[in-house]
């Protein structure tokens, strides 16, 4: 008997075997692009740097940061 709900998987093989980098039931929903882009990394090139995406993941709000308070 066929499911009711749609299948969305994203499944990398590196050489390995497959990899699951995302399952919509498992994780929630659909990947946002940067996460997906990370989970990707991560398992090809893990030492490898994304750039804008990391910098963005990181970044933090200057009221809160200990580093940039001005109180």
């Amino acid at each position: 008997m066929p499911g009711t709900d749609g299948v969305f998987r994203v499944t990398l093989d590196a050489g390995d075997g497959p990899v699951l980098l995302w399952d919509r039931r498992v994780d929630g929903g659909f990947p946002e692009i940067p996460d997906l882009k990370r989970r990707v990394r991560d398992a090809v090139a893990p030492d490898l740097s994304l750039g804008h995406t990391d910098r963005a993941a990181t970044t933090t709000d200057p009221a809160t940061d200990p580093a940039t308070r001005t109180d």
